[in-house]
């Protein structure tokens, strides 16, 4: 009487098995056929080449080969004894304007306060003086703010965390203005690069998990 049971049991258990296959295999030929899938990705990442503003030899280097770097950090210097010498020498003529232009204001005011006893011609000419000094005062602060900026990107820093991507430059070599020196990759811009069939893009949206 028990070999029935057993049949019929059997054959309850062989049909769960079919039916589950059968659910495993329409959901794994489902997912291959419809859904997103794609073998064709690659990992990309933003990589920012690295150039000094002003050209001459690198004083120092403040990295090595391949290092982790952060946004700001200091990469390398160049020579910094001409820029510092520029400056002082842009200084010292903005200090020279500035006498320059007093000077003419002191007589400006002086023929002013003399009223008719100066000609009309000489308070003008002293009056286009200063304006000549104020003009000569300024263009020399413009240089003084120049020298400045040059002296101030001397030093060159990582604008982004990332890595050194390649060699690092070493101490004496000459770097030129604009000429990249060595490139960062930025840790921040890694992503994935997937190529899809067109017939599955209806089925991609922002947001999604991706298995």
């Amino acid at each position: 009487m028990k070999k029935p049971f057993l049949t019929i049991g059997r054959v309850v258990l062989t049909l769960l098995i079919v039916t589950f296959a059968v659910v495993v295999v329409w959901r794994m030929v489902m997912y291959y056929m419809f859904a997103p899938w794609t073998r064709d990705g690659h990992i990309r990442a933003d990589i920012v080449q690295i150039a000094p503003d002003v050209s001459g030899l690198i004083q120092q280097v403040d990295v090595r080969d391949n290092q982790l770097v952060t946004k700001g950090q200091v990469l390398f210097a160049v020579d910094q004894d001409r820029f510092k010498l520029a400056l002082r020498q842009a200084q010292a003529a903005v200090a020279d304007r500035q006498e320059t232009l007093a000077q003419a204001n002191r007589e400006y005011k002086r023929n002013r306060g003399l009223g008719n006893l100066v000609p009309s011609e000489q308070l003008e000419e002293s009056q286009s003086r200063v304006a000549r000094a104020q003009s000569a005062l300024a263009e020399a602060q413009v240089t003084v703010d120049s020298a400045q900026l040059n002296l101030d990107r001397s030093v060159i820093r990582s604008p982004v965390d990332g890595y050194v991507n390649d060699r690092a430059p070493r101490a004496q070599e000459f770097v030129t203005a604009g000429r990249p020196v060595l490139s960062v990759v930025d840790s921040n811009s890694f992503h994935i690069d997937g190529y899809f069939e067109e017939t599955k893009l209806d089925g991609i949206h922002i947001g999604m998990a991706v298995d």
